[in-house]
């Protein structure tokens, strides 16, 4: 593990842990239908990730329901249209975190991402597969109800943590938590 690593898994991730869940008895299971903020967190500089993100946006979006969308591009802010992403996600607050936004031990500046974090959420997807430290950081400082995804054992926080085969991909994760989120609506 290099020094970076290290900081970032002992300042940064265990401390916004301690801070916002002090144990797995906080876990939260909010139906989709009962939601009325939503938050979504994707990595657009995989270029496969998109239109799958995108897809689920569209499968999980309704009318009643305010909805924040977080990407993490590639590009420099200086050439951000940001009306290219608000397109793709209608009917919601998009952000994104650029190239210059992280700080030394590659965490995005709180700056940047604060007004994606406030207020709270009911839900908060985490749509990506891998841990990301950078993803990670946000989730964890944001308030919310239920913290949604794939299951990971590096990710031990998810509320409600979707088990994916190998081969699944995100295709996999949006189709098992639409399944699974809209199963919940029935109780």
């Amino acid at each position: 593990m290099s020094i970076i690593e290290i900081v970032q898994q002992k300042f940064y991730i265990n401390r916004l842990l301690r801070k916002n869940r002090i144990s797995n008895s906080n876990k939260a299971f909010v139906p989709l239908k009962k939601a009325k903020t939503i938050g979504v967190i994707c990595d657009f500089r995989v270029a496969a990730n998109q239109a799958i993100a995108v897809n689920f946006y569209k499968q999980i979006h309704k009318d009643s329901t305010t909805y924040k969308v977080l990407l993490f591009i590639s590009e420099k802010r200086d050439e951000v249209n940001l009306y290219n992403y608000e397109k793709l996600f209608k009917g919601a607050d998009v952000y994104v975190i650029c190239q210059e936004d992280f700080n030394f031990v590659k965490s995005p500046k709180p700056q940047v991402f604060s007004r994606f974090i406030e207020p709270s959420f009911d839900i908060l997807f985490r749509f990506d597969l891998e841990p990301k430290f950078e993803i990670d950081v946000i989730l964890l400082s944001a308030k919310t109800k239920m913290y949604a995804g794939a299951q990971n054992t590096e990710i031990p926080y998810l509320d409600f943590g979707i088990e994916l085969s190998d081969n699944a991909g995100l295709n996999g994760l949006s189709k098992n938590l639409i399944e699974y989120l809209n199963s919940l609506n029935s109780i």
